[in-house]
């Protein structure tokens, strides 16, 4: 499907967000997905996954959420000195804010109107979209890839509490990915996302690849998983699929 692109500047409490919207070409109404960034920026692997989403019939908006210390910063890869200054100032309440705005900027587009809105994230997005299920209403199907920070772990703070425990919040159905090999996530936090979700009664489905690592689904990146990235991305169409666009038809 063709597709066109535009950025646009969204206002938040703490400034101006720069966020990178494609969508279809032509028609509509579509429904739309958050595409959140990995701490590397808003750089060509996530503006592919957002034009990706795009050619598949989707309005995808990939806000740049280190706006408070920089416009349009991209990160090189291993740099986690130049992530932790591009980083600072962010709280989860600034971020849910963010996602807000993002979201009401979908709602109120014709390109999107009434339709329901999606999001997706990756890494440090990752633990944006469980964060953002549990916090912002109006999202009806949040997927999250290897988002770290979802569960306690005092060795990789976070900016605020932990996001499962508000999992009670949840109001939409949730996808999550991870891998084995991924060092930062260990298997008992992933076994305790699903649990949990399980234990609340939440529609949830959780993941686990053999033989992928952090960052699997990121072509860019040594840590990429082809054979993971590729039945990921089958099962998060087939979820926003069922979730978004079907709940289109059924309206």
């Amino acid at each position: 499907m063709e597709t066109v692109s535009e950025t646009v500047d969204l206002q938040t409490p703490e400034g101006t967000m720069a966020t990178v919207v494609h969508k279809p070409a032509g028609g509509g109404p579509h429904p739309a997905i958050i595409v959140i960034q990995e701490v590397f920026g808003v750089n060509a692997n996530i503006d592919s996954i957002a034009r990706r989403f795009a050619s598949e019939g989707y309005v995808a908006a990939a806000p740049d959420m280190f706006y408070r210390t920089g416009k349009g910063q991209i990160i090189k890869y291993g740099d986690m000195e130049s992530v932790g200054k591009a980083r600072e100032g962010i709280t989860d309440d600034g971020l849910v804010n963010d996602v807000e705005a993002v979201r009401a900027y979908l709602t109120s587009s014709p390109g999107v109107a009434n339709s329901p809105i999606g999001i997706t994230g990756y890494c440090f997005g990752g633990r944006v979209s469980f964060l953002a299920a549990c916090r912002v209403r109006g999202l009806s199907a949040a997927a999250v890839y290897y988002g770290g920070g979802i569960v306690p772990n005092p060795n990789r703070p976070q900016p605020g509490p932990a996001p499962i425990e508000s999992a009670d919040q949840i109001s939409c159905p949730v996808i999550g990915f991870f891998g084995d090999q991924d060092q930062g996530i260990p298997k008992e936090h992933v076994d305790q996302i699903r649990d949990t979700l399980n234990g609340l009664g939440k529609q949830s489905e959780i993941i686990y690849y053999p033989g992928a690592g952090h960052g699997f689904f990121c072509d860019d990146r040594e840590s990429f998983h082809q054979t993971s990235a590729d039945d990921s991305w089958g099962r998060v169409l087939a979820f926003f699929e069922q979730n978004l666009k079907g709940a289109v038809t059924a309206g």
